[in-house]
């Protein structure tokens, strides 16, 4: 997925002769893993969520939305190759899809596409390696902390309506365990809970 905002009037409109437009709401799926995907996605609206998928479940890897020029490849524009990931709509969203045949045209007359293209694999990148470190040596109490605050930056808000559940299945780890960080984060004064409300402290 590319944010549109980033490139110039007359290649969006190159893009947008090709797309086919298409919106999401929460929880729907826009891609799966080992899905074979032809068409690469544009950012027009919304926030998205990707995850590696695994057998019985999930681990959250980063953010996407509209507002940042950010950007994830399929990596599979000049091969045929199975999606390794999810993505989630987490509000009403949405994309252009273009077929990646024209993709491939438009970053042969387009640099700015290609940059584009080359910088969404290396943020991805980027992504990725801070999210291993983070699984690597912060401990969950940091790690759920810092998670709260990415979701607070993307929903704009200090106030997070959000259940155990998700959160367990975002970090990869029990309800029994998010139940405890969470009463650590609350002792600590980092967070206060009301009802399924979460309140960081620190953007109050």
């Amino acid at each position: 997925m590319f944010n549109l905002s980033s490139l110039s009037k007359n290649l969006t409109s190159q893009i947008y002769k090709y797309a086919t437009p298409k919106s999401y709401h929460y929880g729907d799926t826009i891609v799966s893993k080992d899905f074979y995907k032809n068409r690469t996605g544009f950012i027009e609206k919304g926030t998205f969520k990707v995850n590696l998928g695994q057998e019985n479940n999930t681990t959250l890897l980063y953010y996407l939305s509209e507002d940042q020029d950010v950007a994830i490849s399929f990596m599979n524009i000049y091969t045929n190759t199975p999606i390794q990931i999810d993505i989630t709509a987490l509000q009403h969203s949405n994309l252009l899809w273009v077929p990646n045949a024209n993709i491939v045209e438009l970053s042969k007359s387009s640099p700015a596409l290609k940059k584009a293209m080359i910088n969404t694999y290396n943020k991805n990148n980027q992504y990725l390696l801070s999210t291993i470190k983070n699984l690597a040596i912060n401990s969950l109490n940091n790690r759920l902390y810092d998670y709260l605050l990415t979701k607070a930056m993307y929903y704009k808000s200090k106030q997070l309506n959000i259940n155990r559940a998700e959160m367990a299945s975002d970090l990869n780890v029990s309800l029994e365990s998010i139940s405890r960080t969470i009463k650590n984060l609350e002792r600590t004064k980092q967070i206060v809970r009301k009802s399924r409300t979460i309140i960081l402290t620190e953007l109050a």
